[in-house]
């Protein structure tokens, strides 16, 4: 290798790395706040849910300490032991700490290391296809919610609006720079996506309503897909819906041959429409990726 060649790698290769490195860490970073989110949004919206209640009925709330994503500081849920920094460090202080708490010596759950590593693969991900880029960025915010958002379903049975409507929103803001660049749906795609996204689940959870007398799916996936359609366009959909219901049948099914679940038994469908439009966007572009090479 010539010395050019050497003094390039010399001055490209760290930096490299160290990027890598810093994106790494806040991925982490912010993996660790969407455990606060997934832990605590549900339970805020449970407290704010019977506050309102009692409210209505004229029954006297008692006085609660503040409770909300930024209060009080992160602790044990067991022994409600204060967790010191050092004990707080994504991902490294849990292996430190052999998965125990450092107060009590209880098990933390496998699930905290998960998904901050889960949402680093995410980082990482959106940059070897995207690159250092906006879009980049903005897909990252769009994978890591349904990461949440597939986590608070499967643990609640719940989609928050606090979290579906600003996914919505935001996909159809990011949609006009496709005027400029093929990355993002075209505009009018977007808003089309997220009207039939909601339509055509609102559509077949009436019908099911008429056939069976009850509700097959919640409010809020109705509106996740409605996400999905300004993240990824209308064209799209009819892809996210057929990988999100073959995920749930086989789930189903699965389930029910183990006798963990009866056939009248309903089961969340948002962590499966998560998994269907992370699979569909990155499959569109690692396609799109491939032709233009």
């Amino acid at each position: 290798m010539s010395d050019s060649g050497m003094s390039f790698l010399s001055a490209h290769f760290p930096w490299e790395w160290i990027s890598l490195l810093i994106i790494g860490s806040v991925a982490l970073a912010i993996g660790s706040f969407l455990n606060v989110v997934i832990y605590r949004l549900p339970l805020v919206l449970e407290r704010k849910t019977q506050a309102e209640a009692r409210q209505i009925l004229r029954i006297d709330i008692p006085s609660h300490t503040r409770f909300d994503l930024a209060f009080p500081r992160s602790h044990c849920p067991e022994c409600n032991g204060v967790i010191l920094p050092r004990h707080n460090i994504p991902l490294v202080s849990w292996f430190i700490l052999r998965g125990k708490c450092f107060v009590c010596s209880r098990t933390i759950p496998l699930r905290y290391p998960l998904i901050e590593g889960a949402t680093c693969i995410l980082a990482f991900l959106t940059i070897s296809i995207w690159g250092y880029s906006i879009s980049s960025l903005l897909y990252f915010v769009f994978l890591a919610s349904l990461l949440a958002l597939l986590v608070i379903d499967a643990q609640t049975n719940l989609l928050p609006d606090q979290i579906t409507l600003p996914l919505m929103w935001l996909g159809l803001l990011a949609s006009y720079q496709s005027v400029d660049t093929s990355t993002f749906p075209a505009p009018m795609s977007s808003i089309v996506g997220a009207i039939i996204g909601y339509g055509s689940l609102w559509l077949i959870n009436q019908v099911f309503k008429l056939v069976r007398g009850q509700n097959g799916m919640g409010n809020g996936d109705f509106k996740l897909v409605a996400a999905l359609g300004a993240w990824l366009g209308w064209q799209a959909l009819p892809t996210v819906i057929l990988i999100s219901s073959i995920l749930g049948l086989s789930y189903a099914l699965f389930q029910i041959r183990l006798g963990k679940l009866s056939k009248k038994q309903a089961i969340p469908f948002g962590p499966f429409l998560s998994i269907g439009g992370c699979v569909t966007l990155i499959g569109i572009d690692f396609v799109t990726i491939f032709f233009s090479h």
